[in-house]
């Protein structure tokens, strides 16, 4: 058996919004809540895995999950959900903290099957609503024990956490179905002419990016050079304010959803009345 321990504590003392929340606040149901909330809770206690998880009418929902770029832990132990069901099968409105210990530090212990597996798993939950809420982090080995100090940390922005995660969860449920996001390059420039404030030439090179075109053959097929291309995909990632070729998948992926949501069928709509 792991060694367990467990915290409760009145959260609603807690509830003031910390500066170090802010970003992931405003992260909250976009593509980049995983790894905003990640960097949060490293800061707070370090870990090197995160995912949060929602269960509803005995469904268990994984809604987002981050790992830190040197993460070694397995695939097995990062989708270990054995724990997480057993204890928000019993969660009650206060959030409750519990700290499960890795095999080896437990007396008398053997080895785990894997080192990869031999981490700190820590437990952050409640029912929120008619859901339970749980937040899952992995500590790896040679850490320090998430002690009495460093404990008060987690403490403070538990209950806040929670109910970030449950609002995230309800955008996440309430998201478009992307499949045909990046079906066509004609839909994908529709999106990017309605949702942005782009060139024509701005936006033909970031649409024919996203459907996967090389610099070369953008070039090609606007029949324009290839130092072009660059300067206009310069110029649109700055209007945007990104600076990569993922970053302008996740704003396109947002922009998708909210053209989905508001302006496409309001366009639908109106040419249905006509």
């Amino acid at each position: 058996m792991n060694k367990q321990t467990t915290s409760d504590f009145d959260s609603a003392a807690t509830f003031a919004v910390p500066v170090d929340l802010i970003d992931i606040i405003s992260n909250i149901g976009t593509l980049n809540f995983p790894d905003s909330l990640l960097e949060v809770v490293h800061r707070l206690v370090g870990v090197d895995f995160v995912a949060c998880y929602r269960l509803s009418d005995y469904r268990l929902l994984e809604v987002a999950s981050a790992a830190s770029p040197e993460c070694r832990l397995s695939r097995a132990m990062r989708a270990n959900v054995h724990e997480v069901k057993r204890h928000l099968a019993t969660a009650g409105d206060s959030v409750r903290i519990r700290v499960i210990q890795p095999i080896t530090s437990v007396a008398g212990a053997g080895r785990p099957s894997s080192a990869e597996d031999d981490c700190e798993t820590v437990l952050v939950y409640a029912r929120l609503n008619t859901a339970g809420i749980c937040m899952k982090l992995l500590r790896r080995a040679g850490r320090e024990a998430l002690d009495a100090d460093r404990m008060p940390e987690l403490e403070r922005v538990a209950a806040l956490l929670l109910t970030i995660i449950s609002r995230h969860t309800e955008l996440f449920e309430q998201k478009s179905d992307l499949t045909p996001a990046l079906a066509s390059r004609e839909m994908i420039e529709d999106c990017v002419v309605n949702m942005s404030k782009l060139s024509r030439r701005e936006r033909e090179v970031c649409s024919r990016i996203l459907h996967g075109l090389s610099s070369c053959a953008i070039a090609d097929d606007l029949g324009i050079g290839k130092e072009s291309v660059m300067t206009y995909r310069k110029r649109a990632y700055s209007r945007l304010g990104i600076a990569s070729q993922r970053e302008l998948l996740m704003w396109y992926l947002d922009a998708w959803n909210a053209w989905v949501n508001t302006g496409m069928r309001s366009g639908e709509a109106e040419a249905e009345a006509a």
